[in-house]
C-alpha cells in the first residue's frame, strides 16, 4: 500500500493523545486531593492545578467547577469554647 506511513501516523497520534489525557487525569486527582486536605495553602494550590489541568486535559467541566469551588473556599473559623460558669 503506498499510504502505510499515514497508518502509522494515525496510530502514533492516537497513542500521544491517550497519553496527555492520562497524564492530565492524574494531575486532576492529584489537585483534588491537595484540595480535600483543607490546608489553605493546599487548597489554593490544588485550585490552581485543577483549574490548569481542567483547561489542558480537554476542559473536563466537573473539575474546572471543582477549582473554581476551590478558589472560592475560606476556612472555618476555630470554634471558641464558652467560658466555664463562675463558681457558687
Amino acid at each position: 500500500m503506498p499510504c502505510e506511513w499515514m497508518f502509522e501516523l494515525g496510530t502514533v497520534c492516537w497513542i500521544i493523545y491517550v497519553i496527555w489525557f492520562i497524564i492530565w487525569g492524574v494531575l486532576m486527582i492529584l489537585s483534588a486531593q491537595w484540595v480535600k486536605t483543607g490546608d489553605p495553602e493546599k487548597v489554593h494550590k490544588g485550585a490552581v492545578l485543577g483549574l490548569i489541568a481542567s483547561i489542558l486535559g480537554g476542559l473536563n467541566v466537573i473539575s474546572l467547577i471543582g477549582a473554581i469551588l476551590a478558589f472560592t473556599w475560606k476556612p472555618p473559623a476555630p470554634i471558641t469554647q464558652p467560658p466555664p460558669p463562675p463558681p457558687i
